[in-house]
């Protein structure tokens, strides 16, 4: 039991972290204009797999959300086979996750443009495939996902220069 919260302490710090470390990047006096920077990263959850954008408009509460959000922009951890991750703006994929309603709703209140850097992947789990002290099992996904996340705000940066 304590080697499974010791774990999930480092694993909420290194998150913290990678926040702090987000903000850090974004707000940086030579960007033009603040970016906030939102990191999804989870599970089946987080992913969505059986979210699809055409069911998205009989619920009247998501009516519009799998239309293009120019203000928002979004890069996900690229698939095998997949090219490099690369910014675009926010639309619903096959398939999305929350994300695409998050972007709605918190990119209207902000009036400024935000980014959602998205890494998940279902059926997957946090003592094998997301465990930052055993990089090397399953899907390496801790370090892919920081690896991402370091890729992403450099190209940012450099764009927004």
């Amino acid at each position: 039991m304590d080697t499974r919260r010791e774990f999930l302490k480092r694993a909420a710090l290194m998150v913290a972290v990678v926040l702090v470390l987000l903000r850090g990047f974004v707000c940086a006096a030579d960007l033009p204009k603040p970016v906030k920077v939102f990191l999804f990263a989870g599970q089946s959850n987080m992913e969505w797999a059986d979210a699809h954008r055409d069911r998205i408009d009989p619920y009247p509460d998501f009516r519009g959300a799998g239309a293009v959000q120019s203000n928002v922009l979004f890069v996900s951890l690229p698939r095998d086979g997949e090219a490099k991750a690369a910014w675009g703006p926010m639309v619903a994929g096959e398939p999305f996750g929350s994300e695409v309603t998050f972007a709605r709703m918190v990119g209207s209140q902000e009036g400024g443009a935000i980014a959602i850097i998205k890494s998940a992947i279902g059926g997957t789990t946090m003592a094998y495939e997301w465990n930052p002290e055993a990089p090397e099992n399953g899907q390496k996904l801790y370090p892919r996902t920081l690896q991402l996340v370091r890729e992403s705000m450099a190209e940012a940066y450099l764009n927004r220069r």
